[in-house]
């Protein structure tokens, strides 16, 4: 009798434990797909007859060692018309200091480290940014007077950076996109002035590329078709 119910204290133990397990699984789950959701939305553009997938890709920093990148920020528009024709294009917001030269007109998706594709940018404009940020913990108020003896209160232990904002956008044609869906290693060149930014996508980025680039099914445009024949 002792036995037995010691037997089924383990048991329970043992279930209480599974449930635990099961549990942190739930919000590890849950927090990939919320991340999902944020990276990725579809829309459908009765417009131009077209469904809008598009995808959000980040990258920090550059390969080079000296190079006057902070962070990229990438999204890739999938366009899909009913009649089946699809369309890719690319839209990088870069991050760059205040000195660094205008990008050149033409920036290189390299493959697997040997493959070069030459892409011509569509468009390029740039502008200054300001950030401001606390030095320290705590916030000091000054007291300085002015021409006319007037007593101005400053704040200081802030510190202010100044940034360059480059925004560029290019269309990929269907051979690069072709060659891109079998490469295992994907990088992105740009040249402003003497300086080289190379990007590296993560192979989770690769593998989120891809099942964009193969998305697409016959339900899809049929169900683009029904939209647009409803908005006639």
């Amino acid at each position: 009798m002792k036995f037995y119910i010691r037997k089924r204290k383990i048991t329970m133990k043992k279930i209480y434990q599974l449930i635990a397990f099961f549990t942190v699984l739930l919000f590890i789950f849950q927090g990939c797909f919320i991340t999902n959701i944020t990276n990725s939305s579809e829309e459908e553009d009765i417009v131009k007859s077209a469904k809008r997938i598009k995808e959000e890709f980040s990258y920090r920093n550059a390969l080079e060692r000296r190079s006057p990148l902070y962070s990229v920020h990438q999204t890739i528009l999938k366009e899909i018309t009913f009649e089946g024709d699809v369309s890719y294009k690319f839209f990088d917001v870069l991050r760059l200091e205040k000195e660094a030269y205008r990008l050149e007109n033409t920036m290189y998706i390299i493959l697997n480290k040997d493959e070069i594709l030459p892409v011509e940018l569509e468009y390029q404009e740039s502008e200054n940014s300001t950030s401001i940020s606390k030095k320290e913990e705590s916030i000091k108020e000054e007291s300085i007077t002015t021409l006319d003896s007037t007593e101005v209160s400053v704040i200081t232990d802030y510190k202010q950076h100044i940034f360059k904002i480059v925004k560029v956008s290019y269309y990929i044609d269907n051979e690069y996109i072709d060659r891109m869906r079998s490469a295992k290693d994907i990088y992105f060149r740009y040249y402003a002035g003497p300086d080289m930014i190379t990007t590296r996508m993560s192979h989770y980025d690769i593998r989120r590329l891809k099942r964009l680039l193969t998305r697409m099914s016959h339900y899809d445009i049929k169900r683009l078709k029904r939209l647009l024949n409803q908005s006639r």
